[in-house]
């Protein structure tokens, strides 16, 4: 329990470095009027979509398993 416990604090602080990152990244979109420069962000942001979604499921999974070894109790 302790193991997951401590997995799902890491995934909450990566998954809040990732929004801040997009959040960054998005700010940066009506500041270029590059081409190149708007379609390597727009990679950037693909990427870091890519991750905060794989981390969204690593989040559930981790919460499914402390849920199977520690269930809330039913009334």
């Amino acid at each position: 329990m302790q193991t997951h416990l401590a997995q799902l604090a890491d995934i909450e602080h990566r998954l809040a470095e990732a929004v801040r990152q997009l959040r960054q990244q998005q700010h940066l979109a009506p500041h270029l009027d590059c081409p190149q420069a708007r379609e390597a962000l727009l990679m950037l942001l693909t990427n870091g979509l890519r991750a905060y979604c794989w981390l969204c499921d690593q989040h559930n999974g981790i919460l499914e398993r402390i849920g199977e070894e520690r269930p809330l109790p039913r009334n």
